[in-house]
């Protein structure tokens, strides 16, 4: 009863991820917000720390950009811009974790090319999409890319049996 009381009316709303030209705007609205209440002069964020903010995927949606915001503000000097020496661990590390997937997937994609070779199909690009879609998660992926049972064994078999050492780590197996 008391969902359909307030299912009055529907507001669909993509996640931020999907709507980065909103956050410069929230980050702005944000740090007015908490310098306010943290009795400080509002502080530009530097464009390096606007631009990790922009590349991280923000799985807590606009309340985890407010909260970052917020931290970033607490500890920025008065007057002082802020930077990424500013932001949490994890979004300082966002790019470092993309040129990371994206060697990890270099790896991969090499891999399942020479996979490839002995036999197996395999829709390389989107195990690749699916790979940083996810984060670097290998979770999942083969039935998202439709490598049936038979398929994926042999692809695991040709993978341990593999001479790249490479994707052998890559792919947890060593």
């Amino acid at each position: 009863d008391l969902y359909y009381r307030l299912n009055v009316i529907q507001i669909g709303l993509p996640p931020l991820r999907d709507r980065t030209e909103d956050i410069p705007l929230l980050v702005q609205h944000f740090a007015e917000k908490y310098a306010g209440e943290l009795g400080k002069p509002v502080q530009s964020f530097s464009e390096a720390a606007l631009k990790r903010l922009l590349d991280y995927p923000f799985p807590g949606n606009v309340r985890e950009l407010e909260n970052e915001v917020e931290r970033a503000v607490a500890l920025a000097d008065d007057g002082e811009p802020i930077g990424v020496e500013h932001l949490s661990e994890r979004i300082r590390q966002v790019q470092q974790r993309r040129q990371d997937l994206e060697v990890t997937l270099g790896n991969l994609e090499e891999g399942v090319i020479a996979v490839n070779e002995h036999g197996v199909v395999l829709q390389a690009n989107r195990a690749a999409r699916e790979l940083l879609s996810t984060e670097g998660s290998l979770i999942g992926w083969p039935l998202t890319v439709g490598l049936r049972h038979a398929a994926l064994s042999t692809l695991w078999s040709e993978a341990i049996r593999s001479k790249t050492p490479e994707l052998r780590r890559d792919i947890n197996l060593n």
